[in-house]
């Protein structure tokens, strides 16, 4: 087992993934009929032309929105991903199986009700661009808007086509460094060339995976000493800030994937502070003790979570080891 592998069991990595309609499409003026000189910049600009109004597609991008957040606020990146602890990965997929739901009912409604009237609502704007052709060539206004209409309706795919444009899925995956390097067939130079590479590849991600507890163990207790400094940089700390500041440190330690017991303990330590009653100046006072035990843990911390990791490796083999021997 490696250190890849111990982080590996404490958590998952989450790929969400979404996709929707843009409401713009790729064109020029003379897709449009239309002169340069008549173009309404707000709706065709730089090669793109705006199907739909922004409020028309908030409905199924906030879920989407809120999705990201939720994984922001319980996870950590890892490899570009975002790592989950697994303690939040049946939350995240409660929380995201709402998500989906509100997202599915926000795109059928949508192209149910409001795909078919999108062109209309853009009348005004398609009215002015009109006005501006009938006057250059000489045509009746209805008649440039109804050649105008009739082309932008074109840009605008079946409405039978459009739920597959729209998606929102999630998955877990757990990344594991290669074990066994396959030479069968190749040269012996090749077969070289291949172990040397994939041996690379392997110390590289087994680094990233170090490097992913140490950022997080600094991370953790970086969070939290911003946090206790919204209470000493302040004049006056209410009731309600004081029970919004231990929600975040609460939050803050259900992402200890790492088993930090004195992140816990410090953390536990300012959630009492808060909750003492003191006055500001005591409460200050006393926060401001604990900041200080946090900044100076940081850098022995980092340290103390790769040795806790090496142990947990050494353990695993071990017991592999002695379900190999029974």
């Amino acid at each position: 087992d490696t250190i890849l592998d111990a982080v590996m069991d404490r958590g998952g990595v989450c790929v969400l993934k979404s996709e929707m309609w843009s409401g713009r499409t790729t064109l020029t003026h003379e897709d449009l009929g239309l002169e340069a000189s008549d173009v309404n910049r707000r709706v065709v600009s730089l090669g793109h032309k705006k199907l739909a109004r922004p409020q028309d597609m908030s409905s199924f991008q906030n879920p989407i929105a809120s999705a990201r957040q939720a994984l922001l606020r319980n996870s950590r990146e890892f490899l570009g991903m975002r790592f989950v602890p697994n303690a939040r990965i049946s939350v995240l997929d409660g929380a995201f199986s709402d998500y989906k739901a509100k997202f599915d009912e926000a795109v059928d409604l949508f192209i149910s009700n409001d795909y078919p009237n999108l062109a209309d609502r853009l009348l005004p704007e398609w009215v002015e661009m009109a006005r501006s052709a009938a006057s250059r060539t000489g045509t009746s206004q209805q008649d440039a808007l109804d050649n105008l209409l009739e082309r932008v309706r074109s840009f605008y795919p079946m409405q039978a086509d459009m739920r597959r444009r729209f998606s929102f899925s999630w998955s877990w995956i757990s990344i594991r460094a290669p074990s066994e390097v396959r030479t069968a067939g190749l040269s012996v130079e090749a077969a070289a060339s291949r172990i040397e590479a994939d041996r690379e590849r392997r110390d590289a991600l087994l680094e990233e995976a170090r490097s992913f507890a140490r950022d997080c163990t600094s991370a953790a207790r970086e969070e939290l000493s911003q946090v206790l400094m919204r209470v000493t940089d302040a004049g006056q700390t209410g009731e309600r800030t004081r029970v919004s500041i231990c929600f975040e440190i609460e939050r803050i330690l259900r992402l200890n994937f790492l088993d930090d017991e004195e992140l816990v303990r410090l953390g536990n330590e300012a959630k009492e502070v808060l909750r003492s009653g003191q006055s500001n100046g005591d409460l200050r006072s006393s926060l401001e003790e604990v900041r200080g035990r946090i900044e100076m843990s940081i850098e022995s911390a980092q340290q103390e979570v790769i040795d806790r990791l090496v142990r947990h490796t050494r353990s695993a083999v071990l017991h592999n080891g002695d379900e190999d021997a029974a």
